[in-house]
């Protein structure tokens, strides 16, 4: 899978929707064969890629710099979403 994005997930402390936004992140990785990385929002990396791509709203998915979604993640929505971006 060399060179294949993956997705990124951003969460932070106390984020209700994060713990549901988790297992739907990762039936999408999972349904895709992509791997699945998950940061915090106080990293550095996530702080940078929400800077670059979106909101700083947790819980956020991306697909490598691309935003997925955020807030509660719709699984039919992020399914459409992926479907365009990896045909």
């Amino acid at each position: 899978m060399s060179g294949a994005p993956s997705l990124v997930y951003v969460t932070a402390a106390g984020c209700h929707l994060c713990e549901e936004g988790r297992a739907v992140a990762r039936r999408m990785a999972a349904e895709r064969g992509l791997a699945l990385e998950e940061l915090d929002l106080e990293d550095p990396r996530a702080r940078a890629l929400a800077a670059r791509a979106g909101p700083a709203f947790p819980p956020a998915l991306y697909l490598g710099e691309t935003l997925l979604g955020y807030g509660r993640l719709s699984e039919r929505a992020l399914r459409r979403r992926l479907g365009r971006l990896l045909p």
